[in-house]
């Protein structure tokens, strides 16, 4: 049996910290749904062709490509 310890930390950021803080936790959320719609939309394009899979390597490639695009 394995168990699996946590910790929880409180931040107390400032209000320019906190804007910060907010800014790159939405920039973590676009990427995050914008991997999940590529693995999704590729998915289904595959599946339909071949029945592969979009492997993490490759996934990775293309999220590099997109955060070229954007500063």
């Amino acid at each position: 049996m394995q168990f699996q310890r946590g910790f929880v930390s409180r931040l107390y950021p400032d209000s320019g910290q906190e804007v910060l803080l907010r800014q790159g936790i939405g920039v973590c959320r676009l990427v995050d749904n914008v991997g999940l719609k590529q693995r999704r939309d590729h998915d289904r394009k595959l599946e339909r062709s071949s029945g592969g899979k979009l492997n993490d390597v490759a996934q990775a490639r293309k999220l590099t490509a997109l955060r070229r695009e954007f500063a």
